[in-house]
């Protein structure tokens, strides 16, 4: 070991947090480890499993690595350096062995490694058992916004082991370095973001010159390999590279406006589709309270603990999907911060309350109960998120059917599809894609013809760029592709489901009927409804969220995600009695529970003219949720 490092010296009377511990603080520690379990269970709706899946499969069966792009047409002479290699073939051998559920039960083992390194360096701190539990459970619910099979959860795992390698050393002089070049070489062959193992490394390296006016030339050495590491990879300099461009690319003000994880979660109004309270309120909490901890322990810290906290919260500042690096990177300096304040009061927390039994239970009784809530789903119901608790595919999310009747037509032409469902198009239906979810292969022009296409009159360049044959979309994503297919002579529904709608181009395979929209609703045994009824359901009192509440512990959630969108369809290609039919029902099945059904179905009596269930279906909007802008505003418009 470098004479220069000299491991820190714990504080007289505290406790370590470790595995080691016992009675009510053990079984807190469970119940954490229990609730991001629950959190891992959870069913495949990414937009880039697909992807994932087809690039595993290819590589296998071609026995080489991708260097342009084979799963579009659009732009088949892009490279594509696939340094997901590694994840992929894991992830399609798993698939292979046993099927979707087989991903999701990988990817939670991996989740809980995470979170044993986080509390494995919160440790190292010799931070109150009460307050490492407590920043333990804030990261949990900060980062499981992206608990999804994707390969960054790779890269949280590396990215915790490396900083618990750094921190054994500068906390502990415990020199476990010569595992650097090693987690390195795989974090380059998992994810673009392998980039972050020699910052992380070549911070503490600048830090302890800055201390110790001397080399750490032990960390040196093994910062230096990990280095070299990065060129083992299939595409070599190019792929060591890559972090760069990959930066160059997605930097731009195109992605950051059409992509959703690319928000700040700092920015108000915004375009998410849901308020992800748990996550944000986590976040955000840590983020203010880490400021203040740094001011008030500010002599005390080292120049890596500025340099890593800074760097990772302009990260997470600028775009919500690295809300998770950040909290990873930075809990267990927050964790240090705290153990060195020696105010009275801190004193006082610490002896009556973080160190008690009682809060242990507490702690633990809170995760406990979430658990349910998120085995029935009203923890994603809430927020109006589309995750659900189970194990395989979440077919409301992914476009299997859609595909399946692709497959089974032969409709191998052309294809526009929506961008949600490319990654699983590219994995499943039998020709190409126009676009996917590796938006650095895609490149900025091509997404920037995209968003153009879904503003109004923004579609028909498109088309006559392209000669598309085939439309594949979300009704409820890309509004606008519906006004104008439904206007356009040239262009007839074939397929629809809860997930997508396809479209096939006039004299394109005629073979394939067109679709028969009051038979979609009869197959899926959605019925008529009368208005008597629907205004017997308008008048009847609100229902009462308090016994929703205590239902929700142990009865399935449901929320009408699948009607929402067969009603979108319709209310969009302007068939307003098949809208109104698809959101009665939806109103039948939730009980009147979700106010936006009732909005749903006071927009399609509004369009359609008949005002008086309009303004009731609005008021009631307005009885359960009294902000409702949107349900002001119409109700505004309706004529006296």
């Amino acid at each position: 070991m470098n004479s220069n490092i000299s491991p820190e010296k714990p504080a007289v009377g505290m406790k370590s947090p470790g595995i080691g511990g016992s009675g009510p603080w053990l079984f807190a520690l469970f119940s954490v480890f229990l609730l991001a379990t629950f959190f891992g269970a959870r069913l495949l709706n990414d937009s880039d499993l697909g992807y994932h899946l087809k690039g595993g499969e290819w590589i296998l069966q071609n026995h080489s690595f991708p260097s342009k792009d084979t799963y579009t047409f659009t732009v088949s002479d892009h490279d594509y350096v696939d340094l997901h290699w590694l994840y992929q073939v894991v992830l399609y051998f798993l698939y292979k062995v046993a099927g979707y559920p087989a991903l999701t039960l990988g990817n939670i083992p991996l989740i809980l490694s995470v979170f044993y390194l986080l509390y494995r360096r919160i440790g190292l701190s010799r931070v109150e058992r009460g307050v490492g539990l407590t920043l333990l459970v804030l990261a949990v619910l900060g980062c499981e916004l992206r608990f999804r099979v994707r390969p960054e959860v790779v890269t949280w795992a590396l990215m915790g082991f490396t900083l618990f390698i750094l921190d054994e050393r500068a906390r502990r002089g415990k020199n476990l370095l010569f595992l650097l070049p090693v987690l390195q070489l795989v974090w380059t062959n998992v994810e673009g973001l392998f980039v972050l193992g020699p910052l992380l490394t070549g911070m503490y390296l600048i830090s302890g010159y800055f201390h110790d006016k001397n080399w750490d030339k032990e960390l040196l050495k093994y910062g230096g390999l990990s280095l070299l590491a990065c060129l083992l990879n299939p595409y070599f300099l190019k792929g060591a590279l890559f972090p760069l461009a990959l930066f160059q690319t997605l930097g731009g003000d195109v992605f950051k406006e059409g992509i959703n994880e690319f928000h700040s979660p700092w920015a108000t109004g915004g375009t998410m589709a849901f308020s992800p309270f748990w996550t944000y309120g986590a976040y955000k909490g840590f983020s203010l309270s880490l400021f203040a901890l740094f001011i008030a322990t500010f002599r005390k810290r080292k120049l890596h603990e500025f340099l890593v906290t800074g760097s990772f919260l302009y990260l997470s500042a600028t775009a919500q999907r690295n809300i998770p690096l950040f909290l990873l990177a930075a809990v267990p300096i927050a964790a240090a911060c705290w153990r060195e304040l020696s105010w009275s009061w801190v004193v006082w927390t610490n002896q009556k309350i973080f160190t008690k039994p009682a809060f242990a239970w507490g702690l633990a009784l809170f995760a406990l109960l979430l658990c349910p809530r998120i085995a029935t789903d009203s923890y994603y119901v809430s927020e109006r998120r589309f995750d659900r608790f189970g194990f395989g595919l979440d077919e409301l999310r992914q476009p299997v059917k859609a595909a399946e009747f692709l497959a089974q037509n032969g409709l191998n032409g052309k294809m526009l599809n929506h961008l949600n469902l490319g990654g699983w198009l590219d994995w499943k239906a039998p020709g190409k894609t126009f676009l996917d979810g590796r938006l650095e292969v895609m490149g900025p022009e091509l997404f920037a013809q995209y968003q153009e296409s879904l503003k109004p009159g923004g579609l028909e360049p498109l088309l006559l760029k392209h000669g598309f044959d085939i439309i594949v979309t979300t009704p409820s994503a890309a509004p606008q592709w519906l006004y104008s297919l439904h206007q356009r002579p040239d262009w007839r529904p074939v397929y629809l489901d809860e997930t997508a709608a396809i479209f096939l181009r006039k004299g394109y395979a005629p073979q394939v009927p067109v679709l028969d929209e009051e038979r979609v609703l009869i197959d899926k045994g959605i019925g008529n409804s009368s208005q008597e009824e629907a205004v017997h359901l308008l008048d009847a009192p609100k229902p009462s969220e308090w016994n929703f509440f205590w239902e929700d512990f142990v009865k399935p959630c449901f929320y009408p995600q699948g009607l929402n969108e067969l009603g979108s369809y319709f209310w969009f290609t302007t068939r307003y009695d098949l809208a109104e039919t698809v959101f009665w029902e939806a109103l039948q099945r939730t009980g009147g529970r979700y106010p936006e059904t009732y909005f749903n179905l006071g927009s399609v009596y509004y369009n359609a003219k008949d005002y008086l269930l309009a303004e009731k279906c609005l008021r009631k909007v307005l009885e359960m949720n009294p902000g409702s802008r949107n349900a002001q505003y119409l109700l505004s418009q309706i004529p006296l």
